[in-house]
């Protein structure tokens, strides 16, 4: 099942039909703290509202995520303006991924409490030039007890300006000081998944050395950033594999195989890249090892020993067998 499937597909609740929208249940959207005006590479927060007035007759997923692509993945985006903006994920969510749906009811409605969601905006539009934009912002979150899923619409306006780089070097600055207090660690993460600089970039390829939120999170920021920069990316992942004290973690290595993908392919063209690809940076990585120090080097061929058993290449085979054999430190 495709992750970028509407919601109707994905949760299953009861019923795959859509019916219009009830005149019972209000959706509002608005901009968090109230701001309207963002730089490019500015995270943009949405505060999302569903509110009934009537009590238990419509219902929400048991839980409202703030995540793409997911399985409670229930929202749409429509912006309109120059054309200074573009899905920063959709090849990547032209790949299969597959989801486990639950086929909870969710929880009900009530007059007394609306559900509510915060979300990055940034997900699902990034906006690459100045300019004002309207986004039509579709939910497809609330179904009923026979089951149908109501579309509930709602409008916002965001004001775009240009990043300067005193800005950008600031907002890393913040980025760097928050990463160490650990209870502002998440908001820092995201600030620096869509801030789309060089010196960003080269932070983000640095979490790749273990498989963890930030490092999960940083790499949908590095397969999202404008095509200009997509080299930029990976000439510092290839920086990361040569150097002595970096271990290549799996995540790392389907990173860089992914930023190896020309935007637009579609499904098939994606898995025929990737093979044709994945034994070329396998072998990259093969040949780093004798530069590595101890520590990275086991974890980096822990790492080549797991996708080398996907790859069939006869060099390959060849090669994997002298991984079996125990390391020399």
């Amino acid at each position: 099942m495709k992750a970028h499937l509407v919601f109707c597909t994905v949760l299953v609740v009861l019923s795959s039909a859509c019916a219009a929208q009830p005149a019972q249940v209000s959706f509002d959207v608005r901009l968090a703290d109230g701001r309207t005006t963002f730089r490019v590479g500015e995270r943009v927060t949405l505060q999302l509202a569903f509110r009934s007035m009537v009590d238990e007759k419509y219902f929400t997923p048991a839980m409202i995520v703030d995540e793409r692509g997911g399985e409670f993945d229930c929202y749409r985006f429509e912006p309109s303006g120059p054309m200074g903006w573009s899905d920063p994920l959709a090849t990547y969510f032209k790949q299969d991924f597959l989801l486990q749906g639950h086929g909870w009811l969710g929880r009900p409605l009530l007059k007394s409490k609306p559900a509510e969601a915060s979300l990055d905006l940034n997900q699902w539009v990034r906006f690459d030039k100045p300019g004002d934009y309207t986004i039509k912002v579709t939910s497809h979150c609330v179904s009923s007890k026979s089951g149908g899923l109501y579309p509930l619409s709602n409008t916002i306006t965001v004001h775009i300006i240009p990043a300067t780089p005193e800005w950008q070097t600031e907002m890393l600055a913040s980025i760097h000081t928050r990463l160490e207090r650990k209870q502002e660690q998440e908001a820092a993460v995201l600030d620096l998944r869509y801030l789309a600089t060089p010196a960003a970039i080269d932070e983000m390829t640095a979490s790749l050395r273990e498989d963890n939120y930030a490092s999960r999170e940083l790499r949908l920021g590095l397969f999202g950033l404008p095509e200009s920069l997509r080299q930029v990316a990976i000439a510092s992942m290839a920086k990361r594999i040569e150097e002595p004290n970096f271990p290549v973690s799996p995540r790392f290595f389907s990173t860089m195989s992914f930023l190896h993908v020309a935007p637009g392919s579609d499904k098939d063209s994606i898995q025929q890249q990737r093979a044709e690809y994945d034994p070329v940076l396998w072998m990259t990585i093969f040949s780093s090892l004798p530069g590595k120090e101890p520590e990275t080097r086991t974890q980096t061929v822990q790492t080549l020993r797991r996708v080398g058993n996907n790859l069939h290449d006869s060099e390959i085979v060849e090669k994997m067998k002298t991984l079996e054999a125990p390391l020399e430190h």
